[in-house]
Parts: C-alpha cells; structure tokens; sequence
C-alpha cells in the first residue's frame, strides 16, 4: 500500500494519512495543535501532553472529546479527524473512583451533584468498565434500594444504572426484589402526582 503525502507540519515532519492534527485542551492551560501519529501508542502521546503542561501521574490522565463525554481509546482512536479538538482530562480510573467515592458520601448534595455527572458519564463506555469494576453498579442498587435518593437524584440513579447495563458488562441478573419493587413504587408516586 501507498503512502498519501499530504505535506509537513511545523517542525518539518512529513504527514500522510496515518496522522491527524488537532487541538488538545485542558483547564487552566493553553491550547497545544498537536499531530497524532496513529501509529503511537496513546499512553505515549498522552504522556508527552503531560510533560508539556508539566503534569505528573500521566497515568491520571486521558483524551476525550472536548464536547462530548467519550474518551479516545486505542479502539476508537482511528475515528479521529483533522480539525477534532480533545481535552486532556482525569483518566476513566481516576474518574470512576472519585465518582464511586462521593457517592459513598454521607452527604445528599454531594451524592446528588455526583450522580448527575454519573448519568452523563455511564455512557462511555471506557468510563463505564471502570466503574462497574469497582463495583459501582451494585453501589448503584444499594442507592435505589435504600431509598434516601428521592426525586431527580432516584431519576439520575436509575439513568446511570440503565447506561451502565446498555454497555453488556454485567447481566441484568444482578437485579434484586427489593429494587425492582422500589422502582415500581417510585413510577406509582410519580403516576399519582400526574
């Protein structure tokens, strides 16, 4: 197969169809136009941004699209295009735990601030194999089962709970009675109050 030259970058480097350039943000620091060589491991490309911005731990850290939660992986790297702009953001590990942390607070607010974030998260599913390794999704049940979240929290519980289940990591067996029936009592409330 042939390489397409499609000319050089700024340091003189020749690009061809097996590189990508685009902008990669973080909070706090200024943009870099970076060309992705697809044929990098992540972990080094990832590693290389953070010894840019002078961040230790690169391991804490991964890609995501800028405005959307979906982490670039080794899977679906390919799908990047020129122009795409990435944030460089807590690795799916780092954000699984302090996610399944907080929701281990006893504070409601927190909890409820956390599960929010959580149903936006939960469908990545990098992010969602992360958390349900630590056993977020029966953390999860023990919530809806309890019964202290109420409202949107119960509404942002039950949306992570069913992002996480769409991904096929764990089986739906995991249900338990006490669940299903505080659900059914939850959709009753709801259904009286309409």
């Amino acid at each position: 197969m042939a390489v397409i030259m499609t000319g050089t970058d700024y340091r003189g480097r020749v690009l061809d169809d097996n590189t990508v350039r685009l902008a990669v943000t973080m909070k706090g620091q200024n943009a870099q136009l970076v060309v992705f060589e697809q044929d990098k491991p992540l972990r080094n490309i990832i590693m290389r941004l953070c010894e840019d911005w002078s961040l230790s731990n690169h391991a804490e850290y991964s890609l995501q699209y800028q405005d959307a939660f979906i982490y670039v992986t080794e899977k679906n790297r390919h799908e990047l295009k020129k122009g795409t702009i990435l944030k460089l953001t807590d690795s799916p590990h780092k954000a699984a735990l302090d996610l399944f942390n907080t929701l281990r607070s006893s504070d409601q607010e927190e909890r409820h601030q956390a599960l929010k974030k959580l149903t936006i998260a939960s469908s990545d599913v990098a992010f969602a194999t992360e958390f349900i390794a630590k056993k977020g999704s029966g953390l999860l049940l023990g919530l809806v089962e309890g019964g202290e979240e109420r409202g949107e929290s119960l509404g942002c519980a039950l949306s992570a709970f069913l992002e996480l289940m769409d991904h096929s990591i764990v089986s739906w067996d995991l249900l338990t009675a006490v669940f299903v029936k505080r659900v059914s009592i939850s959709k009753l409330l709801v259904l009286r109050l309409l």
